[in-house]
C-alpha cells in the first residue's frame, strides 16, 4: 500500500574529479519519472525521504551537493502528492551522533534506531536468521506490534508490471554483487571501491561466526567482513603524496593516480618480499574501533616511497584475507571473483589478492556486478533454476 523510496547517495558522489556521478539535471529527470510511473501507474501512497548528511570530513560527498539534490526535487514532489520524509533535516543538526565515525556517511547505530521504521527491523537484528523471519517473540517480549511488520517474502516472484513483465522479490546489493560475480559457484567474492568487502557464500546457517551472516539467494547464507576503510585506503594515499608534493610546492590539481599505480608497479618490483608490513586501520574495526594504522620493519633499504605505496596495498589485501579466514577458516580458495574499481583499475591490488587468497582473481565482464546480479537473479527465478539446483549441484553449468 505504500511505496517509500530514496535515490541520492551515490548520485551526489565525487571520484574521479569529473563531477557528481549524476548531474544535477538527469537526477531531477530521474527522480520525477520514477514518481510519475509510481504515483500514476501504481496508485500507491508514495514517500520520498531526502538524502541524509554526511560527516564534513567523508572525501566523497559534499553536503552542499546534497542540498542541491533535495531542493531540486522536493517541491516538484509534493506538487505530484508525494509525502516527503525529510531525513536530512533530521539528522543534519545531529550527525555528530547520527553518522557512524570513521564511515562518514552510513547511520550510526543511534541513527538508525532514530531514523528507521519497524518494517527495518531485520537490520537492526531483530530478523531471525535460522528462519528468516523475524523474531516476532522478541519483538513482543520488548514491546513492538508485530502487526507493524511485513510478509517475509522469500525467493519468487511478487507481481507483475502493468505490461505483464513477472517482478521478483527484491535482494540486497550485496547479496546481488555477489551473485553477479560468483553466479552459482563457490568461491570468493572480493569487493573494493571507496569501502570493501569480502564475501563467501555458505550452504548452511554456522552455529558460531566470527563475521557478520546475512541471509542470501535460495535459502543460502553469506558470510560477510567489511573492513571499515576498506579501499578509501588507497585514496588517503594518494592525498598523502598530494600534500608531500604541495608542501614543496609542485604542482597536485592533475591525476595523481596514474603515477601512483606506476610507483606501486616499482614497488612491487623491487620490494615483493622485502617491503615494510603496513595494517591500514586508518577508522580501527567493528570490533576494535579505537585501533589504527601501523607501520613496521621499516630500514635503511626500504625506506623509500615506492615500498611505503606497495606496503599499504599489500596491508589492503592482507586486511581482506583475514577477513576471509574469520568466515572459512582459511580454507583453500577454489575461485576469486573480485569487483569494484578499486581493483579493475589497480592491477598491484590485484595481484596481491591472487597472493594472499592463492588463487587466480577474475573479473566479470559487466562492470555493474549489482545489476547484473539483480537481473541474472530474476532469470535464475524465471527458469526455475532453484528447482534446478535443488535436484542436480551441477546445473550451475545450465546456467
Amino acid at each position: 500500500d505504500i511505496i517509500h523510496w530514496n535515490n541520492g547517495v551515490w548520485d551526489t558522489m565525487r571520484l574521479y574529479g569529473d563531477g557528481t556521478f549524476t548531474t544535477l539535471e538527469d537526477y531531477k529527470k530521474t527522480i520525477l519519472r520514477m514518481a510519475k510511473i509510481m504515483t500514476e501507474y501504481y496508485g500507491k501512497k508514495v514517500i520520498f525521504a531526502t538524502t541524509t548528511p554526511v560527516d564534513d570530513r567523508y572525501p566523497y560527498s559534499k553536503n552542499e551537493d546534497i542540498l542541491k539534490f533535495n531542493a531540486a526535487v522536493v517541491p516538484e514532489l509534493e506538487k505530484m502528492g508525494v509525502i516527503i520524509n525529510d531525513l536530512h533535516s533530521f539528522v543534519a543538526p545531529h550527525v555528530d551522533e547520527y553518522i557512524k565515525e570513521g564511515d562518514f556517511i552510513h547511520l550510526s547505530e543511534k541513527g538508525i534506531d532514530a531514523c528507521a521504521k519497524p518494517s527495518d527491523a531485520a537490520s537492526l537484528g531483530a530478523f531471525d536468521l535460522a528462519s528468516l523471519c523475524f523474531d516476532r517473540p522478541a519483538l513482543n517480549k520488548a514491546g513492538v506490534n508485530c502487526d507493524l511488520l511485513p510478509t517475509v517474502q522469500k525467493d519468487g516472484f511478487v507481481g507483475k508490471t502493468a505490461e505483464g513483465i513477472p517482478v521478483t522479490v527484491a535482494i540486497g546489493d550485496n547479496q546481488a554483487a555477489v551473485y553477479g560475480a560468483l553466479g552459482n559457484q563457490a568461491g570468493v567474492s572480493v569487493n573494493v571501491g571507496t569501502g570493501s568487502q569480502v564475501s563467501v557464500p555458505l550452504a548452511a546457517l554456522p552455529e558460531q561466526a566470527e563475521c557478520e551472516i546475512r541471509p542470501y539467494l535460495f535459502g543460502a547464507y553469506l558470510g560477510v567482513d567489511c573492513p571499515l576503510c576498506g579501499g578509501r585506503s588507497y585514496a588517503l594515499l594518494r592525498d598523502f603524496f598530494a600534500q608531500t608534493l604541495a608542501a614543496f610546492g609542485a604542482e597536485t590539481s592533475g591525476d595523481l593516480y596514474t603515477p601512483l599505480n606506476a610507483l606501486l608497479e616499482k614497488g612491487e618490483e623491487k620490494y615483493l618480499s622485502s617491503a615494510p608490513c603496513f595494517t591500514p586501520l586508518f577508522c580501527g574495526t567493528r570490533t576494535s574501533p579505537k585501533s589504527r594504522a601501523t607501520i613496521e620493519g621499516i630500514s635503511d633499504k626500504n625506506f623509500t616511497p615506492e615500498a611505503f605505496a606497495f606496503a599499504l596495498v599489500e596491508g589492503m589485501a592482507q586486511e581482506l584475507w583475514e577477513g576471509y579466514e574469520k568466515i572459512a577458516g582459511g580454507l583453500s580458495v577454489a575461485h576469486l571473483a573480485a569487483s569494484g574499481n578499486g581493483i579493475r583499475k589497480n592491477p598491484v591490488l590485484a595481484r596481491a589478492l591472487q597472493r594472499k587468497f592463492g588463487a587466480p582473481l577474475t573479473l566479470p565482464e559487466g562492470k555493474e556486478e549489482a545489476a547484473f546480479g539483480a537481473a541474472k537473479y530474476a532469470f535464475a527465478l524465471k527458469e526455475n533454476a532453484f528447482a534446478l539446483c535443488e535436484k542436480n549441484p551441477n546445473a550451475a553449468n545450465a546456467l
